[in-house]
């Protein structure tokens, strides 16, 4: 069940969620509305006032937490980084899982370019039936890292060559939930995401679904 902080509540405990998107209600599972209540909470924790590992810690009770988000911050300084674009939903109800240009493909399988650790989100909601390495003993063959998520109705995605996964067999996503970054495991030559839509058992052309 979706729980919807109504901004009476808000005022009542603690006047620390925001209604970013001016729909009415401050919602913690809408994404701009969330990130706009962690900032305002932050804020009154001192962050504003320049001590922000102290409100970080206040926020999450975890120096790990603290360590982890201060990283992101120095990286975000430094580096710079990569806007993010939500994609929308083609045919079928599937969404392009990144934005980056199709560099090749073989036969259907098309692979999109991506950076390194760059996220790589759930086409469509589904459960995860697998999440891991093809071949552990063998970190060059196939796949690579791979995660393999069942949508219903005979549909299957396959995200592979993952730096990182984050996902778990047995997980079940909504869409646009993070499975992991993209990377170059198996032995594949550059930073991509190899992205497979099969229909019962059939590969078909994920460009057909999400659009070129």
């Amino acid at each position: 069940m979706i729980f919807l902080c109504f901004l009476a509540l808000i005022s009542k405990y603690g006047e620390y969620g925001v209604d970013a998107n001016g729909d009415g209600k401050a919602d913690m599972w809408d994404l701009e509305d969330a990130i706009f209540s962690a900032a305002n909470y932050l804020g009154k924790s001192e962050a504003a006032s320049g001590n922000i590992e102290k409100a970080l810690y206040r926020y999450n009770h975890s120096q790990e937490y603290v360590s982890e988000v201060m990283k992101y911050a120095t990286l975000y300084v430094t580096e710079g980084y990569d806007a993010i674009i939500i994609p929308q939903p083609g045919k079928a109800g599937f969404s392009r899982p990144v934005n980056g240009e199709v560099t090749s493909g073989f036969g259907h399988v098309p692979d999109f370019a991506c950076s390194y650790g760059q996220p790589i989100p759930a086409s469509k909601a589904g459960k995860v039936i697998m999440a891991g390495w093809q071949n552990a003993s063998n970190p060059s063959e196939g796949y690579g890292q791979y995660v393999r998520v069942d949508h219903g109705g005979g549909y299957v995605t396959i995200y592979a060559h993952l730096s990182s996964i984050k996902a778990r067999a047995g997980d079940q996503l909504s869409a646009g939930t993070v499975l992991g970054g993209c990377g170059s495991t198996c032995s594949s030559t550059g930073n991509h995401l190899y992205f497979e839509i099969i229909i019962n058992g059939v590969k078909v052309n994920p460009l057909l679904f999400v659009g070129e």
